[in-house]
């Protein structure tokens, strides 16, 4: 996948299915959330999430693609698709938004309404950069507008996917 002029030139997006199989790729990840989540996260958060992951999409370089540049940590459930980490390494500009609309378009394929997640308050105007709003219910015609969780839980955020 080739990416915009605002990032790194020749990354690309591996995606890894199921919980019990990529137990490799699983491990790595363990080691790369302590580098790339800038100390935002907790490691055994990151663990968890990753260790119960339905889906986790993987960013390489092509000139390098055995170490990941960035990672999200994907939860099916029902008509929503949850975003529980997305990290990236911020020598790599742009991979946090590559994985993020690489999950979008994910969302979409899988044909679920809603992509949710919780934001840190360090990343809250990135996520309303890309147009997610705090609302339980994004899909309403005029959604409930609230804000919900807490500066150390992160706070809630969703977006349509129907559009």
């Amino acid at each position: 996948m080739k990416t915009n002029k605002n990032t790194q030139p020749f990354i690309f997006i591996q995606k890894y299915v199921g919980r019990t199989k990529n137990l490799k790729i699983k491990r790595v990840l363990y080691t790369e959330a302590q580098n790339h989540c800038k100390g935002f996260v907790h490691t055994e958060y990151a663990e968890k999430v990753i260790r119960a992951a339905d889906i986790l999409l993987v960013a390489y370089k092509y000139d390098n693609p055995t170490i990941p540049v960035g990672f999200a940590v994907l939860e099916v459930s029902g008509d929503t698709i949850e975003l529980q980490l997305i990290c990236s390494n911020s020598n790599v500009k742009g991979v946090g938004t590559l994985l993020e609309k690489s999950t979008e378009r994910l969302t979409k394929r899988q044909k679920k309404s809603v992509l949710k997640l919780d934001s840190l308050p360090n990343a809250e105007t990135f996520y309303r950069k890309l147009g997610f709003i705090e609302s339980d219910k994004p899909c309403m015609k005029s959604p409930v507008l609230k804000r919900s969780g807490s500066v150390m839980s992160g706070f809630r955020y969703s977006k349509c996917m129907k559009k």
